[in-house]
């Protein structure tokens, strides 16, 4: 007597393990592009590339945890030396198709506002050679750094990329995003940072 499975029903079980998968998947994506890192506790320690310390995800209305990290020239920037302006914190990698389709429109940004915002690109995880480069060929020349052992991204609890966030002149957090940003989105956010700034 054949006990194997009939055909029919193979083929049943082949299309319930497969709606299985991309609804496992499904949520997975709304999981981590839903949750806000902040609420998160923090049970890594604090990252070496952040200065101060411990800290939890940053929320809105907190002061952004500052960081010190490599340009491609081998520079170190600390996030703190941009007080007095605004500005547009963008967690990136070469990996991410979102992260990669912003940028461009991040380069017009830094453009349109230039010497009103620092759009600042944080890559994470690329090695400075592979990011800078990948950075050239689309034509980001806006200011970036690198974050090759994903230090500051595990302090600032990102969960999914592309992440971002706006700090006023003070170095406040007054807005954050989690996921892909267009052009518009972009612009609507960068106004409102720059005339909050104008009346605080």
């Amino acid at each position: 007597m054949n006990q194997s499975t009939p055909p029919a029903a193979r083929r049943r079980l082949e299309h319930l393990s497969t709606l299985a998968l991309i609804l496992a998947l499904v949520i997975a994506g709304y999981v981590a592009f839903t949750t806000r890192p902040w609420d998160q506790s923090n049970d890594s320690g604090g990252p070496l590339g952040l200065l101060g310390g411990d800290v939890g995800a940053p929320r809105p209305g907190e002061e952004a945890p500052d960081f010190a990290l490599l340009r491609e020239d081998g520079s170190t920037l600390r996030l703190s030396e941009l007080r007095g302006t605004p500005v547009f914190l963008n967690f990136w990698a070469t990996w991410c198709t979102f992260c990669l389709e912003e940028m461009p429109d991040m380069q017009r940004i830094a453009e349109q506002f230039d010497g009103q915002v620092v759009v600042l690109g944080l890559n994470a995880g690329d090695s400075i050679e592979d990011g800078a480069s990948f950075a050239r060929s689309i034509g980001a020349t806006y200011e970036l750094v690198y974050d090759t052992e994903q230090e500051v991204v595990g302090g600032y609890r990102v969960r999914a990329m592309p992440t971002s966030y706006f700090l006023d002149g003070d170095g406040r957090i007054v807005d954050a995003h989690f996921g892909f940003l267009t052009y518009d989105d972009m612009l609507a956010k960068v106004t409102n940072l720059i005339e909050d700034g104008r009346d605080g």
